[in-house]
């Protein structure tokens, strides 16, 4: 298990996740079983992947989805990965910035 640790729009994330293929190149991790349900019942689901040099991701809280499908900076490390960009809100002109880093331990 590892931890997800964000802000975004002013609000502290700090979220258990599962990480996978930390050391290839379609790095992963979510908080629950499936990146569209929450399946751990917390109300947030966060989901992200590392693909062909993209990173996206996903973060829903309590029926507000937040994405991006290549946050601007992201670097992996041994233990994780850290980033920073913007995400876009289903419906909605607003654009918030988000800081993130994963600890898979």
């Amino acid at each position: 298990m590892g931890t997800f640790d964000g802000t975004l729009e002013g609000k502290e994330y700090k979220v258990e996740v599962t990480c996978s293929n930390l050391d290839q190149g379609d790095f992963q991790f979510r908080s629950d079983k499936t990146d569209i349900d929450d399946t751990n019942g917390d109300g947030i689901i966060i989901y992200g992947i590392q693909n062909q040099g993209r990173f996206l991701l996903t973060l829903t809280d309590h029926g507000t989805t937040y994405s991006a499908s290549n946050i601007q900076k992201f670097a992996r490390s041994l233990n994780g990965a850290e980033g920073e960009g913007l995400l876009y809100v289903d419906g909605q002109a607003d654009v918030p910035y988000v800081r993130f880093s994963v600890d898979c331990g």
